[in-house]
């Protein structure tokens, strides 16, 4: 007797059927989670591509670019150009004010960046949101010093939730770039409409236009809260790193603009000093053509001249031989002077030996050209790259105003003649005398035997 085949039960199927339910779930929920993990890395790279061709404008422009109009459709003019006017960006973005601050919000400025319209959507086909600070888009806003002083900083702040109280970092942000992500809550789409505002606080406060506040959070799946924005900001410092390594030879960092600012002021002062041809005890003259006999000083010379008749810095008169207390012998060659003591302001006499008639060059043994450096008011005021005034502590004894005698690179001048002093990142001075340097001050000092040495390398005439 023929047995007959039994099929699967009702319960059977229904078993199978939620197995086959399970896993097709499981593929198609794993084959959904690495579509959007794909849409996310294809969206990073977009604005790795967008961060270059913001470089490269700024290499060519020496600015950032403003905003493009977010609410053009295609068929308009200025459909992905940036909205420029007079050194700054005009009123077809909006503008976000606070006090002092001002930022400009649209989407990027594809056209004026030279990049496809395919470039500037991210992976969801939405519009990336572009924010810039004015100082950034002003006329040659990238060159040196402006870039890497305190002065090009912007007012983007990041916090990781919109409860913070504190940014994550101190930093201020030139400039934002930011997808909306998958729910593109607050996004602008390409034929110029512009997606529902967002459900969460984390999302509401990167389209709240009121502030300079930004989330950058976790991604979150909450649907009260939740978050899937994709953002990159940079600071003026980060767009100097860029820069230079892209060889921008405009770019300076903060210690190469104060070095450079430092070399510039110390030249200022040298050619200053090399051109003060005063002769504070005046012009060398003969007082005999005939035989003279030995004649003895009946004062003295103070302090820092030399002793007796002779300037111990100069040779060009006395070989520096006194015979006796205020006496000097003198070569032949050189005649016999007179010149008031700058000190004492009287007159004194060197003698000579009576070797005949005077044939030589008069030179006057009392007193240098001063080739005195400027006094603090003459010196012309510069800026260090944090914003502050230079400070120039000059020694008394070297500068002076154009009436001064008294004074000068060759007089009884310190060891120091002068300081150079940067305030540095704090703007606050603590260094106020020549000595050391204090606090975060950044300092620079040029001694006599420097200067002295300079100067007569350049051939200057002393006496």
């Amino acid at each position: 007797m023929q047995q007959k085949k039994q099929g699967f039960t009702l319960v059977e199927m229904a078993i199978v059927i939620v197995i086959m339910g399970l896993i097709a779930g499981t593929i198609l929920s794993t084959l959904s989670s690495r579509m959007e993990n794909t849409k996310i890395e294809t969206t990073r790279t977009l604005m790795d591509n967008i961060q270059r061709a913001l470089n490269t404008f700024m290499v060519r422009h020496h600015r950032l670019p403003c905003p493009a109009n977010p609410d053009l459709s295609p068929d308009k003019a200025e459909y992905g150009l940036e909205q420029r006017g007079a050194n700054t960006c005009n009123n077809m973005v909006i503008k976000v004010t606070k006090t002092s601050n001002i930022d400009y919000i649209g989407i990027l400025p594809w056209r004026t960046l030279h990049l496809k319209e395919s470039a500037a959507i991210d992976a969801w086909k939405r519009r990336f949101t572009y924010r810039v600070n004015y100082q950034g888009v002003k006329d040659n806003a990238m060159q040196a010093p402006k870039i890497a002083g305190d002065e090009f900083e912007g007012a983007i702040r990041i916090y990781k939730d919109s409860t913070a109280t504190m940014p994550v970092n101190t930093e201020k942000y030139i400039y934002l770039v930011m997808s909306h992500g998958k729910n593109g809550y607050g996004a602008y789409l390409p034929n110029g409409t512009k997606m529902p505002v967002a459900k969460g606080d984390n999302e509401k406060e990167n389209i709240d236009i009121n502030n300079f506040k930004y989330i950058d959070a976790d991604y979150s799946s909450n649907e009260n809260n939740p978050f899937d924005d994709i953002l990159f900001y940079y600071s003026g410092d980060q767009i100097l790193i860029d820069l230079m390594h892209k060889g921008e030879s405009t770019i300076k960092s903060k210690d190469e603009q104060l070095r450079q600012i430092f070399n510039e002021m110390q030249d200022t002062i040298y050619v200053a000093a090399l051109a003060d041809m005063i002769d504070p005890d005046g012009t060398a003259e003969c007082v005999s053509k005939t035989k003279s006999k030995k004649l003895s000083l009946s004062y003295s010379f103070s302090p820092g001249y030399g002793s007796g008749c002779i300037n111990k810095v100069n040779k060009g008169c006395c070989q520096q031989y006194p015979t006796t207390s205020g006496c000097c012998e003198q070569y032949p060659e050189v005649c016999v002077i007179t010149a008031p003591s700058p000190a004492t302001g009287v007159s004194g006499y060197c003698g000579a030996k009576s070797l005949g008639t005077c044939t030589g060059k008069c030179i006057n043994i009392l007193r240098s050209v001063r080739h005195s450096i400027p006094s603090v008011d003459q010196l012309i005021t510069r800026i260090d790259p944090w914003g502050s005034e230079i400070v120039y502590i000059p020694d008394n004894k070297a500068s002076s105003d154009s009436t001064g005698i008294d004074v000068g690179v060759y007089s009884n001048a310190a060891e120091v003649l002068y300081m150079l002093v940067s305030c540095g990142k704090d703007k606050s001075c603590t260094t106020t005398s020549i000595g050391p340097c204090s606090g975060d001050d950044v300092c620079i000092l040029m001694k006599k035997a420097t200067m002295v040495s300079k100067l007569s390398e350049s051939g200057t005439g002393v006496d």
